[in-house]
């Protein structure tokens, strides 16, 4: 019996876990993205790259995404985001890097502050 459970415990944290995202993985959905029509959802999508190519330490990737984010303030929140994932992951070189393409002062000025006060 216990070792039915243990094995549904395992089965279940490996289902709740997304795939590896290499960088090809990260290119190709970037480029699925770039190519929508539809300028929400391809923001959206925009966005869902960014962040997982942050938590993937892929900076080239993070900051095309954002780059071509059409909609302002949803830029700003994703800079904002993936500068965040990247203070976790202690490159704070590129979250400075996304902390500087956000445009609104005081979601920078925030940025920067989470960024210099990180240990």
């Amino acid at each position: 019996m216990k070792h039915l459970v243990l094995l549904l415990a395992l089965l279940l944290f490996g289902a709740c876990q997304k795939p590896v995202q290499t960088p090809d993985t990260l290119r190709a959905r970037l480029e699925a993205a770039g190519v929508m029509t539809n300028v929400k959802s391809q923001d959206e999508a925009f966005a869902a790259v960014a962040k997982d190519a942050a938590a993937a330490k892929d900076i080239e990737i993070t900051k095309q995404a954002v780059g071509r984010i059409v909609s302002m303030p949803l830029k700003d929140e994703i800079a904002e985001a993936c500068a965040l994932i990247l203070v976790k992951k202690a490159d704070f070189a590129a979250a400075n890097l996304l902390a500087r393409m956000i445009t609104s002062v005081p979601i920078r000025e925030r940025t920067l502050m989470a960024i210099a006060k990180s240990q």
